[in-house]
């Protein structure tokens, strides 16, 4: 009998501590579980609770979940779902401390089938949905650094060289206005480069693949220049093509046409320029038939238009149907940080051409930057190709430049001892890139400012930066 009671005495310990452990394992448990009997009290509930509802543990034993639901302690009830359908039932559930849990809540049946139990097991999704939030707004990030990136790479601006602040402002301009078809007038000194950008804003519009014309007004004299712009039809005038001639407009149809010397435009044909601008529409000379045309117009002119408008030389309404987006170039002698990347761009393209090798001393580079180029690009291109062809040997000196150059006053300008002009090219990249660096830690900016590649950006900045 003793033997037995100690039996007895031994499994019930057994067990208390079988009970113990398993709530233990209960209470332990990240996940949360959440019981009630079949009416929706709240019976057994673990740590977890705490955590997802801001509610003590015993303060949930006894409660309804029709109760908590109307407290505000979750926004829907899982249980009520199941005592409805004594089926499991998996649903999101929002709590008032602002988690997000996924709950399946299971039915316990008794043998008749009735509901005695509902287990809810919660899994806090909380974290994940943060991070499933970061991963898109990251994914966001990266597309529109793709997007820029693509931007960046089809902005960039062949044949145009430049560092300034002022040239990086006239090609922001540009890339806002490309893809538009809106009339753009481009204004500066001769040589600055004016039909260069008039192809840019071609080249990066959306009619790029279309024709892009150019018409030097004031080269055309006054008696073609109507003929060449509007066409004409046969019998039209003495020597006149038989089946007439379609005009430049015409044939630019989808493209751009570009008027250089756009105040040297008779004033008679101002007017039907200004109905080109308005109606979209041409009259071939000695017709009557109207011939619609699709053609973005953008102008140039060396001139003050407004002046000329002031001296009645052109026509206001013209004017201002030209003068939507104005872009003016600075000349060369206003931004000398242009000056240097141009002498290297077109020594290369020189030596390329010629097959040669030549470089610039200290004092010709301090001449040539000094210069003040009233002609502009135009100018610099020209003399580094005179330069490099009638260079006597492997460097040129100051002795060697023209003399309208040696003879202009130059600034003193100090730098360190350089044998070449890569060394003195190389010196100047690397102090460009550490300034901007300074300023835009950032490889994407870098390029955005510079109109390179951001992996040029990268390299020059593992380069100049990195290596330091």
């Amino acid at each position: 009998m003793q033997s037995e009671m100690g039996k007895l005495v031994e499994d019930n310990r057994k067990l208390q501590q079988r009970n113990k452990e398993l709530e233990m394992i209960f209470d332990s448990s990240y996940d949360e579980i959440f019981v009630t009997d079949g009416q929706g009290i709240t019976i057994q509930v673990n740590s977890a609770c705490e955590r997802n509802y801001g509610i003590d543990a015993k303060d949930l034993i006894g409660k309804t979940v029709e109760e908590l639901e109307t407290m505000g302690v979750f926004d829907q009830s899982v249980t009520k779902k199941v005592m409805d359908t004594k089926q499991q039932v998996t649903m999101f559930q929002k709590t008032s401390q602002e988690r997000f849990l996924l709950v399946t809540a299971n039915p316990v049946l008794s043998e008749d089938g009735s509901l005695q139990k509902i287990i809810c097991n919660s899994k806090d999704l909380t974290e994940v949905k943060k991070l499933k939030k970061k991963l898109e707004e990251m994914e966001q990030l990266v597309e529109k650094y793709h997007e820029e990136i693509d931007e960046l790479k089809s902005a960039r601006f062949s044949g145009y060289v430049f560092v300034s602040k002022q040239m990086q402002h006239v090609m922001d301009l540009v890339s806002k206005v490309a893809k538009t078809d809106v009339t753009v007038m481009i204004t500066g000194e001769s040589g600055v480069g004016k039909t260069a950008l008039a192809k840019q804003l071609h080249n990066h519009s959306t009619r790029q693949n279309q024709p892009f014309l150019t018409v030097n007004c004031g080269s055309l004299p006054e008696n073609l220049i109507e003929s060449e712009l509007f066409g004409y039809v046969e019998g039209a005038f003495t020597g006149a093509s038989k089946g007439g001639k379609k005009g430049l407009f015409e044939s630019a149809d989808g493209g751009t046409i570009f008027l250089d010397e756009i105040s040297e435009l008779p004033l008679h044909l101002q007017v039907k320029l200004l109905r080109v601008l308005q109606e979209k529409e041409i009259t071939r000379i000695g017709s009557i038939k109207d011939v619609p045309v699709d053609v973005r117009v953008i102008v140039a002119t060396n001139k003050s238009l407004e002046a000329m408008v002031e001296e009645r030389q052109f026509r206001e309404d013209l004017y201002y149907r030209l003068n939507v987006v104005p872009i003016d170039i600075p000349p060369l002698r206003e931004r000398k940080d242009d000056i240097l990347p141009l002498i290297k761009h077109y020594i290369e393209l020189v030596e390329n051409k010629y097959d040669k090798n030549v470089s610039l001393s200290t004092d010709a580079v301090q001449h040539l930057m000094n210069y003040k180029w009233p002609g502009n690009i135009r100018e610099l291109e020209n003399m580094m190709e005179r330069i490099i062809v009638t260079a006597s040997g492997s460097e040129v000196d100051v002795r060697e430049l023209p003399g309208n150059i040696t003879a202009s006053k130059q600034q003193v300008v100090h730098y360190d001892t350089i044998d070449s002009l890569k060394n003195f090219l190389e010196k100047q990249e690397r102090e460009l890139f550490q300034d901007l660096y300074k300023d835009h830690p950032s490889s994407y900016k870098i390029a955005e400012l510079l109109n390179i590649s951001q992996s040029s950006a990268i390299r020059k900045i593992q380069k100049h930066i990195s290596q330091k």
